[in-house]
């Protein structure tokens, strides 16, 4: 049997421990990217550009700039995409080098 004052620990306890299951849980923050920001990031780098950049390259410099891992598949599927689209800024200018056609 328990004396008085562990049995007053133990509901405090127990008190202590509902209160912790009764509170909301924080939903985690979103993993997936808006749509489209994958492109953005790609007509963002290519616009930033000084000089025609490779796919690689684009590629670098768009993970960097999200802070994330992205898809090389993703990166080359827009520019070849965007390459063929004739509304689209996004030039080729030779094998795997692109940029963007300003003005």
């Amino acid at each position: 049997m328990l004396d008085p004052s562990e049995r007053r620990e133990r509901v405090a306890l127990l008190a202590r421990s509902e209160g912790e299951r009764n509170r909301p849980v924080p939903k985690p923050a979103s993993l997936r990217l808006r749509m489209g920001a994958i492109q953005a990031a790609i007509l963002a780098v290519l616009g930033q550009a000084c000089e025609p950049l490779s796919t690689g390259e684009v590629h670098e410099r768009v993970a960097r700039r999200m802070g994330r891992t992205i898809s090389q598949d993703t990166v080359n599927s827009f520019l070849s995409v965007a390459a063929r689209d004739a509304g689209s800024p996004v030039r080729p200018i030779g094998p795997g080098l692109y940029v963007i056609e300003k003005g």
